[in-house]
């Protein structure tokens, strides 16, 4: 075709054209119409082939979409990412997913569920299940809060108060299993009020920021904490062994394992936490006592656009995840105790642990623990969680995906959960606000939520959970397809059904190591560091109520989206377009022969300046980037550079 295309511009009228400078005389007349004639039945030749070829084509992108897409949105089989119109490889064998899950806080309880002349809170909440479960919901995860339940006094551990009750007997009647959340992210009453107890946040120019979060660095506090989850977890198992399906100790203020955050400050400065850093300098041998030991660094409120390359910084960060990680896995120890039930029989619970949207420049406010948990035999359950809003503008589902496909190499049971609150409102009363959504539509929220757990099924995950939906028979129109109406009422009887890949056996590898996204911080597009406005993922995203920094420097068809994300995201999608399943690796130690033996693709992400061809800026780095250039001369990997600004 090259040769032929060469050959064209000398070719006119069944006559060869003369070249400048060359000579053709008639002698050949008649050799060169024998060689036009048959350039021409090329010509026609290739016209009709390529007409065969786009028309197999089109009818390939329109033909009947596999189960997966089937039970989500059927467009997405063809344009799976709006913003770089960018088709992905179908999972060949899915199996039903089935367990899901929808949450119900008990601040919810209160709220949604008050009592009136017509009905008690324990009808209301028991309608609301019920609902949860003709909808296709097979489990429910409620709350059980520290300043809640032992409210009264040092000891006096009531997990019926305050309604809690009203949820657990409900769920076990209805015979949907509990993931109960033990949270102990405010102290009870009676603990006191110093200010040595909680969390302290800092920045570079402000003052110590008291937090109302009880500090695990603080002995009394720990020592408080780990006795309530012990008689929590006893209770529950006593009562309703045989209905509990998980147990989930956090401290964060949005029932995550991560450090809590707000107003940007970073934690924890209290004198406990410095301590415990101090100590931990010594025992890594970069001190010789805790004396002589170094303070922590403070860093901007706002953005870091430049990266940060200081060693101590770096240690610093080292230490936040140390810390807190041995924290959870002593949790979950205790969660994990075997206990008996009322019933006589033995129970050995698991042990659930969520966690928050990660590879963003949030990562070092909130330290990233996952990588290093998700190898603990102690962790049983791992739920990514995600609104698909990291910075109050939507993004790009593909982050579901990401995450999921994250969390699939460490052989636990993967959960994603949909976090509903910004994008369904509810109001006092449980019921959702009027906007004008379409939730049938393939546009806005809907095509939002569908293609988020679109991407989390092709990545196999185990379970979907929804959080804070007020109304749960509207997850059957928000995960249906408007045009399979009839479909989609057999759905609301007989409860939504979803299919999920069969097996995650990726064929490609994407590999970032998860320290770099502590490298900057909070770097907006279209907001901070200079960078550019974002394309939305799809333009009805515009009808989406933004929040925060999503509605700062708001632009028509522009989402605020964290940069560094953005470019994961769309590397992530490139490799989609060419393989069904791609495995995302954040911590060499999981670049192992058996995962890269079965890839054919295998991308290497870095950042500027704290990744170079010689070193790693990380804690440790150099033993890290000496255990992936080990790996890669096996297994080549391409390297891609991110441009943060």
């Amino acid at each position: 075709m090259n040769m032929l295309h060469k050959q064209l511009p000398f070719i006119m009228n069944g006559r060869l054209a003369k070249k400048r400078g060359s000579t053709v005389d008639n002698r050949g007349g008649i050799f060169i119409n024998i060689l036009s004639f048959f350039l021409k039945q090329q010509l026609i030749f290739l016209m009709i082939l390529f007409v065969i070829v786009s028309y197999a084509s089109f009818t390939l992108q329109k033909e009947s979409p596999s189960e997966i897409q089937y039970h989500l949105q059927q467009h997405n089989d063809v344009n799976h990412g709006y913003m770089t119109s960018k088709r992905f490889q179908r999972i060949k064998k899915t199996s039903p997913m089935d367990d899901k899950y929808i949450t119900i806080w008990l601040h919810q309880v209160h709220r949604w569920f008050k009592e009136d002349e017509n009905q008690t809170t324990a009808q209301k909440v028991k309608s609301y299940l019920l609902d949860a479960k003709e909808s296709g919901f097979t489990h429910v995860m409620f709350d059980i809060p520290w300043a809640w339940t032992e409210r009264e006094s040092h000891g006096n551990v009531q997990i019926h108060s305050f309604g809690k009750e009203d949820v657990l007997a409900a769920a076990c009647e209805l015979n949907l299993p509990l993931h109960v959340v033990v949270t102990m992210r405010e102290l009870p009453p009676w603990a006191g009020e110093d200010k040595k107890l909680f969390e302290w946040g800092r920045s570079k120019g402000y003052d110590y920021d008291l937090t109302t979060g009880p500090s695990p660095a603080h002995p009394e506090v720990w020592q408080m904490a780990t006795e309530f989850l012990e008689m929590v977890s006893t209770q529950l198992i006593e009562k309703y062994g045989h209905c509990i399906a998980s147990l989930s100790p956090t401290f964060n203020n949005e029932f995550e394992t991560r450090y809590s955050q707000e107003l940007n400050h970073m934690r924890d400065y209290s004198d406990h936490s410095i301590g415990a850093y101090k100590e931990w300098q010594v025992n890594k041998g970069l001190s010789s006592s805790p004396k002589t030991a170094e303070d922590p660094p403070t860093f901007d409120r706002l953005e870091i656009c430049e990266p940060i390359l200081d060693d101590k910084a770096w240690q610093w960060f080292e230490f936040r995840e140390d810390f807190l990680v041995d924290k959870y896995v002593d949790l979950c120890k205790i969660v994990k105790t075997v206990r008996k039930g009322e019933d006589g029989k033995t129970y050995d619970p698991h042990c659930l642990l969520h966690f928050g949207e990660m590879f963003s420049s949030t990562d070092i406010l909130n330290s990233n623990i996952f990588f290093k948990l998700a190898t603990s035999e102690f962790v049983d359950h791992l739920v990514m969680d995600s609104n698909m809003a990291l910075f109050g503008a939507p993004t790009s589902p593909s982050i579901v995906g990401i995450l999921v496909s994250t969390a699939q190499v460490y052989g636990k049971e993967v959960h994603y959960e949909a976090a509903t609150e910004r994008i369904l409102l509810c109001d006092d009363k449980g019921q959702i606000v009027e906007t004008g959504e379409d939730f049938d539509g393939d546009k806005g929220v809907s095509l939002l939520v569908r293609s988020g757990v679109a991407r989390a099924l092709e990545a196999g995950v185990h379970s979907l959970g929804i959080t804070n939906l007020c109304a749960p028979r509207t997850i059957n129109n928000l995960l249906s397809h408007k045009e399979e109406d009839t479909k989609r009422s057999n759905a609301v009887k007989k409860g939504l059904s979803l299919m999920r890949a069969s097996l995650f056996e990726p064929t490609a590898v994407l590999f970032i190591p998860y320290q770099a996204f502590y490298a900057y911080k909070l770097v907006i597009s279209g907001v901070s560091c200079g960078v550019n406005h974002t394309k939305c993922w799809h333009e009805s995203f515009d009808q989406i109520p933004t929040f925060g920094h999503g509605d700062v420097n708001k632009k028509p068809g522009m989402c605020n989206t964290d940069i560094a994300q953005y470019q994961l995201v769309n590397i992530w999608d490139d490799l989609r377009t060419r393989h069904a399943q791609v495995a995302v690796i954040a911590d060499p130690d999981q670049l192992t022969d058996e995962l890269l033996k079965g890839t054919t693709e295998r991308v290497f992400l870095s950042f500027p300046h704290v990744m170079t061809n010689e070193s790693w800026k990380f804690f440790e780095g150099e033993k890290l980037f000496s255990l992936f250039k080990e790996k890669s001369k096996k297994y080549p990997f391409s390297d891609i550079h991110v441009n943060i600004h």
